[in-house]
């Protein structure tokens, strides 16, 4: 995770815990510490660590900060991090694009227990298929979160366009599924229309707060290429859905 560019209210977070200098090492995981769903992150200082979270309806971040003399590795494989913080135990999960910083966090800490190769795949592999409103969820979830954070805005999109039991599942497949494999689901299992229509909603979703972040652009076209989308065609949809929202061009002239 980048952590030059981290959004405002994410830094003001760390400022008001008395962090002002820009951590080393950042990685954002799969939900929150305390309830597995929402925001959760980890943030590196040569000192201290921080874990920063904001479970999924709350519009404030929590800071935890410790000194890195408590923190010890009970278990590290791909993707996964099992900590002992001041002698309680921390899961820390992220989705493949944060692998390597997970990765640098562990190595910045002593083993408590060996490090373990990783098991064998979860029960959401390729092989399963996954229903095509849960996937579309899914991606929405994970476009929201390309930024590094859910904004409340965003938060609200989904609860306006998704079926509260969509909303559930759809959060539940985004926090444990592969990444790579929930490319290879929507690929295969999305017609054209439904890729199109993924997409419209995707730029719908990003552009609720006025702004389309440079990450949110990256994933939106990273996906879309996935989908056998060209660029000159993702560019027309991302001009569309931008004079779409521009009423003020009409409303105030």
């Amino acid at each position: 995770m980048e952590t030059q560019y981290l959004v405002i209210s994410l830094a003001r977070a760390l400022e008001n815990a008395g962090l002002t200098a820009r951590p080393e090492v950042a990685v954002r995981l799969t939900g929150s510490f305390s309830t597995g769903e929402g925001e959760g992150y980890l943030f590196a200082f040569p000192q201290v660590l921080c874990m920063a979270e904001r479970p999924l309806g709350e519009a404030a971040y929590l800071c935890r900060v410790v000194p890195v003399e408590q923190v010890a590795i009970l278990n590290a494989r791909e993707g996964e991090l099992l900590l002992s913080v001041d002698g309680a135990e921390l899961l820390c999960r992220c989705n493949w694009p944060e692998n390597a910083d997970l990765e640098a966090i562990a190595a910045r800490f002593p083993l408590a227990a060996p490090i373990q190769e990783p098991d064998a795949p979860e029960a959401q592999s390729s092989g399963e298929k996954i229903p095509t409103a849960v996937l579309f969820a899914a991606a929405l979830f994970f476009a929201a979160g390309a930024d590094g954070s859910l904004e409340p805005m965003e938060e609200q999109f989904l609860h306006s366009i998704l079926p509260e039991e969509i909303f559930q599942l759809g959060l539940h497949y985004y926090q444990r599924c592969d990444y790579k494999d929930f490319q290879r689901q929507l690929a295969a299992r999305l017609n054209r229309e439904q890729k199109l229509c993924l997409l419209t909603n995707l730029f719908d979703l990003l552009l609720a707060d006025g702004v389309l972040a440079s990450e949110e652009r990256n994933f939106v076209r990273e996906l879309a290429a996935g989908m056998d989308f060209s660029l000159i065609e993702l560019d027309s949809i991302e001009t569309l859905m931008i004079a779409h929202r521009d009423l003020a061009s009409l409303l105030n002239s």
